[in-house]
This record gives C-alpha cells, sequence and structure tokens, in this order.
C-alpha cells in the first residue's frame, strides 16, 4: 500500500509543477494586461486634459472681455490666463502651439509615469517569479521526498514478506 501512495506522490509532483507553471502565466499575463491598461488611461487622460483645456480657452474667447475680468477679480482666473485670453483674441493662431507645448508637458509627466508603472511591473513580475519557484519547490521537494519515503517503506515491507 505504501509503495502505492509514494507512486502516487511521484505521479502528482509534475502535475503540480504543471499546476504553478499555468498560475505563473495566469498571473504575469494579468500583471501585463494591468499595466497595458495603465498606460492606456495615462494616454487617454493627456487627450482629456488638452480638450478641456481647448474647451475653457474657446468658452473665455467667447465671453467679453469685461466677464473675463470679473473672473480675474473673483479669483476664478488668473492674471496671466487672462492675457493669455487676450493674446489669443488677438491671435487665435497661436492656441494650438500652446495647446501642443501643454502636450509636451503632459506627455513629459506621461513619460514619468509610465516608467514608474514599468518599474512596478518589473518588480511583480520578480516576486511572481520568485513565488511559484518557491511553491514549485516547496510542493514538489515534499512530493519526491513523500514518494521515496513510502516507496522505501513499501520496499521494506515487501523484502519483510520474502523473509517470512
Amino acid at each position: 500500500m505504501s509503495s502505492i501512495l509514494g507512486a502516487l506522490f511521484l505521479i502528482l509532483f509534475p502535475l503540480h509543477l504543471n499546476n504553478v507553471r499555468v498560475a505563473y502565466q495566469e498571473s504575469a499575463q494579468g500583471i501585463v494586461q494591468e499595466a497595458a491598461s495603465a498606460e492606456g488611461q495615462i494616454g487617454e487622460q493627456i487627450e482629456s486634459e488638452i480638450e478641456t483645456q481647448r474647451q475653457q480657452i474657446n468658452l473665455l474667447l467667447s465671453a467679453p472681455s469685461e466677464q473675463v475680468n470679473q473672473l480675474v477679480q473673483q479669483g476664478r482666473l488668473s492674471q496671466q490666463q487672462a492675457d493669455l485670453i487676450a493674446q489669443f483674441r488677438e491671435n487665435p493662431d497661436q492656441i494650438e502651439p500652446y495647446l501642443q507645448q501643454g502636450r509636451g508637458q503632459l506627455n513629459q509627466q506621461a513619460e514619468e509615469v509610465q516608467t514608474q508603472i514599468g518599474i512596478r511591473r518589473e518588480a511583480a513580475q520578480q516576486q511572481l517569479r520568485y513565488n511559484a519557484l518557491r511553491s514549485g519547490l516547496r510542493v514538489g521537494m515534499g512530493s519526491l521526498l513523500l514518494s521515496i519515503g513510502f516507496i522505501l517503506i513499501g520496499w521494506i515491507g515487501l523484502k519483510n514478506l520474502r523473509q517470512l
């Protein structure tokens, strides 16, 4: 009976290693997908921010100068922003270069965030590899030792039966 248990542990050892491999691959794929999703959201946020700025500029351009001055007095608009609106009224062609400059700054910030995402992704993948290796070794070595022990017990039992 113990030899059968030893053989069973010997058979289950590769199955466990396969399960660890499958779980590792699924988790690694999840990490990559989360990182890609986060990077995609950054791009969407940049476009959304640029579009919001464009809409605010257009809204302020359509407002009378007196209303812009009131916003400055109320503290809802800085003097620098009011000056920009005045420049854009005089030369509307400056709006797109201004927005592109803002896009450049946002892209630079996005690159820094993407670098952080990459670092976190690598750290998560490294931790996942370590955990998978540790699990595979721990259970694998336990299964091998149990199978060897049960097979030896069974072999000794069979040896003793022959002597009777």
